[in-house]
């Protein structure tokens, strides 16, 4: 199971404005926990950005996940992708 957050912090870029990084968290069958990844984002982030988040982490050998996209989730399109890029097969099924 991933966890994915965010915590807003102040990034000096000309002016002081606030930017998420966000932070991946696995946890194993087994309940062993692990820091998966930090991204940082600019606040605008869509399906390319977690699309891309979620590839680098099965490059890194995640080999299955399960996903539970909470309100907030910017959209279903983005499941559906993270879904896609753990199992081919999901471009067949619909949501």
């Amino acid at each position: 199971m991933l966890f994915i957050d965010a915590i807003m912090v102040k990034v000096r870029d000309g002016q002081v404005v606030n930017r998420p990084i966000y932070v991946v968290i696995g946890v194993t069958c087994n309940g062993e926990r692990d820091i998966l990844g930090l991204w940082a984002g600019d606040g605008s982030e869509g399906a390319k950005f977690w699309l891309a988040v979620l590839t680098e982490i099965k490059n890194r050998g995640v080999e299955d996940v399960c996903i539970e996209a909470p309100r907030t989730f910017p959209s279903r399109g983005v499941a559906r992708r993270a879904r896609c890029s753990y199992d081919d097969r999901a471009e067949t099924t619909s949501m």
